[in-house]
């Protein structure tokens, strides 16, 4: 019980891997044939946020268990947690995020039911469903604020602000901004993504200086809290600013400090090479097909409006300076 109490108060202070270290001496301790559900769903929880797959095999044992226990709310939380994971991971399973929808669909105002419909708004919203997600958004919000929850409140405010500006809405940048706000007031761990996304709307609306800063302050917000999944994120945005703002060499060496593993790639690994590509064609090296074709596969694999038409764009721009007028046809 002390363990897991540490591990509760660290993962309170944005401190997942600490969390982690606790849960599983926890779990080592009681040192039972199959541990309890909600300890494992809390260690799983703290380790995705590694970015390395490590914590969705604890993720999936505890959701079963905690079916198994009657505790549906939680489950549906371990499988929206599982989703993050690997829809960072470019292999995202859509039937996880239904799954969790079911499981809370008779719950009332529960911080479970709140955290699952936040995160469908915030997928939806990102995966070209904007439309929908609004809904969800402000129903999240609306449950947050009857429980008093700032943590969730963050949370979903930020998902409304995507999904507001993802309609061409831009005044959603007030949503995002007041997560923020919020976000830093309480010490979320949520305020990385948010500094991610203010820095990628600020760019659309023209001002990639300005996003440029935004994103240098995430890379911070995620180092203190302890997420490698959002500071290779918001490095990866980082490269783009700084290929738009003509300062190459500062993005050749970042790109240098993100190894990417075409095999098995993260959801920002499109950015990352097809910036270095691009950089290397301006300066005269003739684009390799297979970069176009990795691109272009990697978007489709993604889906996201967000990933699959950049990668798109970026491949059709590429194949045209190396000549390759069908490819480029094709991905146009």
């Amino acid at each position: 019980r002390a363990l897991r109490d540490a591990g509760d108060r660290a993962s309170a202070l944005a401190s997942p891997r600490t969390a982690a270290r606790f849960y599983a001496r926890a779990i080592e301790i009681a040192a039972e044939d199959e541990p309890d559900p909600e300890l494992l769903f809390l260690l799983g929880r703290a380790r995705i946020e590694k970015g390395t797959g490590e914590g969705e095999e604890d993720l999936k044992r505890a959701a079963e268990g905690l079916v198994a226990r009657g505790q549906r709310g939680r489950a549906a939380e371990a499988l929206v947690n599982l989703y993050d994971s690997t829809w960072h991971a470019a292999r995202s399973q859509d039937e996880l995020l239904e799954r969790a929808r079911e499981l809370v669909a008779d719950e009332g105002a529960t911080y479970s039911r709140g955290y699952v419909v936040a995160t469908l708004g915030r997928f939806y919203g990102l995966g070209g469903r904007p439309e929908e997600a609004i809904p969800l958004d402000e129903e999240a919000i609306a449950i947050a604020e009857e429980l008093g929850d700032r943590e969730l409140l963050v949370y979903a405010l930020n998902n409304l602000g995507i999904a507001r500006c993802a309609t061409g809405d831009f005044t959603g940048l007030s949503y995002v901004e007041r997560s923020l706000e919020i976000g830093l007031e309480i010490g979320s761990g949520d305020v990385a993504r948010a500094y991610i996304n203010i820095g990628s709307i600020t760019e659309q609306l023209g001002d990639v200086a300005r996003a440029e800063e935004v994103h240098r302050a995430g890379v911070e917000a995620a180092r203190r809290t302890e997420n490698d999944i959002e500071e290779r994120w918001v490095r990866s945005e980082l490269v783009n600013d700084w290929y738009r703002l003509g300062r190459w060499d500062d993005a050749l060496q970042a790109i240098e400090a993100l190894p990417v593993n075409r095999d098995e790639p993260r959801y920002m690994d499109g950015m990352v090479v097809a910036t270095g590509v691009l950089i290397a064609e301006a300066r005269g090296t003739r684009p390799g097909v297979d970069d176009l074709e990795w691109l272009a596969r990697l978007g489709q694999t993604l889906g996201d409006p967000q990933a699959l038409l950049p990668a798109l764009s970026w491949a059709a721009r590429l194949a045209e300076a190396a000549g390759e007028h069908e490819h480029a046809r094709r991905y146009l």
